[in-house]
């Protein structure tokens, strides 16, 4: 399982910075058949007081099981709450001064990658 590290800096919509990985299968995993336009991408979040790796003993199941399920994963992501994680220290500044406050024109923070 090939893993990267993802920072998303903060922006005038969302002004806290956003942390994920990336997963993908290794090219020599033995994955079958073409790729198509079916191809799945995944997302995980996690809950209260858990990092986004709680996730990496499921993503590699699901990556090494794609022959069985004759389904193909480009990638998975997992994405840390802002106050969680690498998230939370990145933030560590900008959290402590909107505490008690909505963060202006935020939507669901959200990965453009």
């Amino acid at each position: 399982m090939l893993v990267e590290s993802i920072i998303c800096s903060p922006t005038p919509s969302y002004p806290l910075h956003i942390a994920a990985k990336r997963y993908s299968a290794r090219h020599d995993s033995g994955v079958t058949g073409q790729q198509s336009g079916c191809d799945l991408t995944l997302i995980f979040l996690h809950s209260t007081s858990f990092p986004k790796e709680i996730w990496e003993p499921t993503i590699e199941y699901l990556l090494q099981g794609q022959n069985r399920w004759r389904t193909r994963i480009r990638e998975a992501y997992a994405i840390d709450c802002p106050n969680h994680g690498v998230a939370a220290v990145l933030n560590d500044g900008l959290l402590a001064n909107c505490a008690g406050k909505a963060i202006p024109n935020s939507p669901a923070p959200a990965v453009v990658l």
